[in-house]
């Protein structure tokens, strides 16, 4: 029981510089950022998610916009609002009603311009299968 009155303050500390650097803002560069990093939809779903920007004081002024790397087929992404500091960009996620399920990889540079630094997203994005039922009439 005494050692438990030690480790407990240590544990929540360590915990609490956890969260802490979570909440950070970047020191060096630009960072996207997305709530969920774990997408999953179904075949023949549309989804639309904003991807938010993060940046050190000197690249708040860069400029820079976000590009879809290469994609497996029937998986379609791309941004339907610009990437700002100020906005959010959106992004549009579907599946075609053919794809397998599975778990794909879906990577979003932000490509930037005057010198700022590029960052990479990665998006998991786990497709189950569609409803192959057809109604009855």
């Amino acid at each position: 029981m005494k050692n438990l009155k030690f480790v407990l303050p240590f544990i929540l500390l360590i915990f609490s510089f956890a969260v802490q650097a979570q909440k950070m803002s970047v020191k060096d560069g630009i960072k996207l950022t997305l709530e969920d990093y774990n997408i999953e939809l179904k075949a023949g779903e549309t989804q639309e998610k904003e991807i938010k920007v993060l940046a050190s004081k000197f690249y708040k002024k860069a400029d820079f916009s976000l590009k879809i790397g290469s994609l497996p087929e029937g998986l379609n992404v791309k941004v339907i609002t610009p990437i700002s500091f100020e906005t959010p960009a959106k992004i549009e996620i579907s599946a075609e009603k053919e794809i397998a399920a599975g778990i794909y990889t879906v990577m979003i540079e932000g490509e930037g311009k005057d010198g700022a630094k590029v960052r990479t997203l990665a998006l998991a994005l786990k497709v189950l299968a569609g409803s192959n039922l057809s109604s009855i009439e």
